[in-house]
């Protein structure tokens, strides 16, 4: 953003609050070395500043060589296209820009994607190579492929799409117009957000929590009202109100919500979020965030059969088979694969939680292989708890207050009082005196990078606590 306000000269005070808070952020990044996101994020904010940096990587995407992820690729081009587009690292001549590709995203991707298509176009000094449909698709998304005055609530996307868009057209009344409506979204402390909205989610995630904890049910229904008001067309929910693209990821906290809040007076809301997310199951098992078909992801799929649990004599089927697609899913040590979360307790909690939603306990092998799976992951997470009771985002990291949280959720099945004591006694001791909790952020977006949503430490604690005191 102060990059792009440097190039258009516009609202210098903005700029000034920017660079104070990048400045402030820098103080506190201290990168681990050439595999370290941090190793990226300071080259980011030392290129938007105009410094050097006195800790500068050789390679500042080396970290990307360690995120084994489906998405990979596409963010290391995202990537490079970025600092190049910040004068850090030249053109990638060997990178065949011409097979970028911008459909069968999510639309806030498919907007990065040609944006980025555009940028590195003209950076390599070969616009001819941003095509006439390149040009027209991007024009058309930022005029009106979104009801949100930020594209999607997807600030980085729009983001990238002014850069582009001043590129083949510097003129544009699009660039002043999203950069007003960006500004609407600058936060007190001078930063900007990754997305303008979370609201769904966090409301559906923050109602189990208050359930849990025992509210007052007026309040878990008004805040259902809130929820079934924002669920998507296709039946799935967005993760902020207005954008078009609903996920598998926000939808099952929605439905669990919904369920808890009053089963007979959002029937009709269960009924159709149950619908989105069977659509959603590959043959394989897994379900994908967005779309039928696209690469699955462990997180995702064990939150869908969570939700989807209570209704098996409906989709049995799909369950049993989600269930063995975790279970193959498993690493030997007990872990799976870190999605939309950067803690493995998180994957960790959202399968071991699948495996404990059948309403009676299954049978045969399946029931055997649940069982030996469920027991490696306990595993993992008893041998990694730190002496202060609390667990990190990996073995050997530093506690937070997030990763114990999943991790208590997951020891509660268990009869391991120690362990359960410990961490109870760490999440007691690094609570506010307001009643609230601080965490590293542990949400991933643009994955691998975070971005921080604290009241998230506030709703997993508060459930994490409820659910063991219950």
């Amino acid at each position: 953003m102060l990059h792009l306000l440097h190039l258009e000269g516009v609202f210098p005070s903005v700029q000034e609050a920017i660079t104070g808070y990048l400045k402030e952020r820098r103080n506190v990044l201290v990168p681990g070395g050439e595999g370290d996101v941090a190793a990226l994020e300071r080259v980011l904010v030392d290129s938007a500043l105009g410094a050097e940096g006195d800790r500068k990587p050789k390679e500042p995407l080396a970290f990307l060589g360690q995120f084994e992820h489906f998405t990979s690729p596409r963010k290391r081009f995202m990537f490079h296209a970025m600092l190049t587009e910040l004068g850090v690292l030249p053109s990638d001549r060997n990178f065949d820009v011409s097979k970028v590709r911008y459909d069968g995203y999510a639309s806030w991707v498919n907007l990065e994607m040609c944006a980025l298509k555009i940028i590195d176009a003209y950076n390599r000094g070969a616009p001819e190579l941003a095509t006439a449909a390149d040009r027209a698709f991007l024009v058309d998304q930022l005029s009106s492929g979104s009801v949100r005055s930020v594209f999607e609530a997807d600030l980085l996307a729009h983001l990238l799409g002014l850069l582009a868009i001043r590129r083949i057209s510097p003129d544009s009344p699009l660039v002043a117009r999203g950069i007003d409506a960006m500004l609407r979204c600058h936060n007190p402390d001078g930063g900007f957000p990754f997305i303008a909205g979370w609201e769904p989610f966090l409301t559906a995630a923050a109602g189990l929590a208050l359930q849990e904890s025992g509210a007052d049910h007026r309040l878990i229904q008004q805040m259902g009202d809130y929820v079934a008001l924002h669920q998507g067309a296709d039946g799935g929910w967005p993760f902020a109100p207005g954008v078009t693209q609903s996920d598998a990821d926000c939808s099952p906290y929605c439905l669990e919500f919904l369920r808890t809040a009053g089963a007979e007076r959002f029937a009709e809301e269960i009924s159709r979020a149950e619908d989105f997310l069977r659509k959603l199951a590959n043959d394989d098992g897994g379900f994908a965030t967005y779309f039928h078909g696209d690469t699955p992801e462990v997180g995702v799929t064990g939150s869908a059969i969570s939700a989807l649990a209570p209704a098996r004599d409906k989709f049995a089927d799909v369950i049993d088979n989600s269930i063995r697609y975790l279970i193959r899913s498993q690493r030997g040590d007990g872990t799976f694969e870190r999605g939309w979360s950067l803690s493995n307790a998180n994957s960790i909690l959202r399968s071991i939680f699948a495996f404990n939603s059948y309403p009676s306990p299954p049978t045969g092998e399946l029931a055997e292989q649940i069982d030996a799976a469920t027991e490696r992951s306990l595993g993992y997470l008893v041998a990694n708890q730190n002496r202060d009771g609390g667990w990190g985002q990996r073995a050997g990291d530093a506690s937070d207050v997030l990763s114990t949280s999943y991790s208590l959720l997951v020891l509660s099945i268990t009869k391991n009082v120690d362990a359960l004591r410990s961490g109870l006694d760490y999440m007691l001791e690094h609570q506010g005196r307001d009643g609230g909790y601080v965490s590293i952020p542990d949400s991933a977006g643009p994955r691998p990078m975070t971005h921080d949503a604290p009241i998230l430490a506030d709703i997993f604690a508060l459930l994490a606590v409820s659910h063991l005191l219950a």
